[in-house]
Formats: C-alpha cells, sequence, structure tokens
C-alpha cells in the first residue's frame, strides 16, 4: 500500500529554485489569460517534504495551444490541478484574467471555474444516467440560463464535435472516442476562457487518440478557444504551438513549438 502524502503547511521553506536558461521571457502586453507567478507545492511525507512544484512562473496567452508535459512525479498533474483551481500552491500565485486566485472563497473559486474554465479529463468523467446532450449541459445548470437555450446551446456543441446525431445516446452506447468527444463539448459549452485537458488521448488508441487532437487543432486554429494539455506523450506535446517541460517540479524549457 502506498505511505499517504498529507500537504504540508504555508510556513513550509521552498528550496531554491535553479535558474532555467530555456525559459520563456515574459510578454509585456495585455493578451495575457493565466499567468503563474513562482509557484511551490510541498508535500510532506513523514519528516521530509517534497517538491510537487518548485517555483514554476509563466504565462498564457489567448488563442494560445500549450502543452505541460515531462516524465511521471514532474509536476504536471499537481500544476494542472492548481491551474484549474482544484488545488492551491504551498506558495506563489496563479491570476486567471488578472484574478488572484488565492484571494478568492471557495464559492467565487467555484463560479470562476464554471465561467472561465472548460475540463476535459482522460477517463471522460461523464454521468451514466444522462445522455450526451444532457452531459453537455451540466456545466449550464445555475447559470441564469433557459432550458430552451441550455439544450440549443448543448446541441449547438455537440454538431461542433460531429456527435449532434448521437445527443440522445448514453454514455454505454458510446464508443471511447465518441465519450471524450463529449467530454470536449461540455468543456466548450459555457464559453470558457480557458480548456484545460488531462492526458485527454491516454484512454484510446491511437487513431482515435489522433481524431481527438485533430479536433483540439481545429478549436485552436479555427475558432481559437485557448487550450492548456497536461501529457506525458512527446509525440503529442510536439502537436500543441507552444511546449513547456516540467523536471522535479521546475520549467526546464518552454520553447514555440
Amino acid at each position: 500500500m502506498k505511505e499517504k502524502v498529507e500537504p504540508e503547511g504555508n510556513k513550509a521553506e521552498p528550496t531554491q529554485n535553479a535558474q532555467n536558461t530555456d525559459q520563456k521571457e515574459p510578454k509585456k502586453d495585455d493578451n495575457v489569460v493565466l499567468r503563474t507567478e513562482k509557484l511551490y507545492r510541498i508535500f510532506k511525507r513523514g519528516k521530509f517534504s517534497v517538491n510537487a512544484l518548485d517555483g514554476v512562473s509563466f504565462q498564457i496567452y489567448n488563442g494560445e495551444f500549450v502543452s505541460i508535459t515531462g516524465k511521471s512525479g514532474s509536476g504536471k498533474s499537481t500544476l494542472l490541478n492548481i491551474l484549474g483551481t482544484l488545488d492551491t500552491p504551498t506558495k506563489g500565485e496563479v491570476y486567471i484574467g488578472g484574478e488572484p486566485i488565492s484571494k478568492m472563497d471557495d464559492s467565487e473559486r467555484t463560479a470562476l471555474r464554471r465561467k472561465r474554465i472548460g475540463f476535459v479529463f482522460q477517463d471522460y468523467n461523464l454521468i451514466p444516467v444522462l445522455n450526451a446532450v444532457e452531459n453537455v449541459e451540466l456545466p449550464l445548470f445555475n447559470a441564469g440560463i433557459s432550458k430552451e437555450k441550455r439544450r440549443q446551446k448543448a446541441l449547438d456543441m455537440l454538431e461542433i464535435v460531429g456527435l449532434r446525431d448521437r445527443a440522445d445516446h448514453k454514455p454505454d452506447e458510446l464508443s471511447g472516442g465518441q465519450s471524450q468527444r463529449v467530454s470536449v463539448a461540455r468543456a466548450l459549452v459555457s464559453d470558457p476562457t480557458i480548456v484545460l485537458a488531462d492526458e485527454p488521448t491516454g484512454a484510446l488508441d491511437t487513431k482515435t487518440g489522433t481524431k481527438i487532437m485533430n479536433l483540439f487543432d481545429d478549436l485552436n486554429k479555427e475558432q481559437g478557444h485557448t487550450i492548456i494539455m497536461v501529457t506525458h506523450d512527446v509525440a503529442l506535446a510536439d502537436r500543441a504551438t507552444r511546449k513547456i517541460v516540467l523536471k522535479d517540479g521546475k520549467v526546464i524549457k518552454d520553447q514555440t513549438v
């Protein structure tokens, strides 16, 4: 059984981050949709501290398709959870739309996720008892949208991902690729500022995974969606327009692909 890792308190002292000579210099413009500032995430294992993130700083610009890659244990998933406001850093700050996340309470972070962030998960996270269009509608509940407009918007998203004709199919009636496309439609339905994708092809075969990546390319290039994708697959990472590489919780490379 794996030993449980407990987060260390905010008073933990981070280790000194090494200079990243390959890291991109920040641009000075008003097109930044997300910024991280010296992020540390420290976990405590017994008497020892583990730096899952060690001084991570970068900026994401509107319309970028960014891959975050690195070997297992490099800090990719920890970083994605923090960018999605599902976890908080031990030290440092995340700004989304210029707003510091640390200043928000739980309800404010929930509202921000609903309004500005769309999630695509490796295992789809579809509700089994709901059909495709009902799954896509979920982020729109409690958003002040009428039932009719909610349904039409969900159908429009299914049209974009090529599944309008599968609107009434439940997850167990869909293939893996179709389920992931429903997940993408759900991520887009609330018109988010950022789409966060966690190993979006990890549960798919190569051919189906390629189709999902083609969909991401179209969403980025043709519709201008900002996409941040975590993947361990180097070939998939190179499909993005910019690649951030992590090692031991640090950014060791940040380059245009």
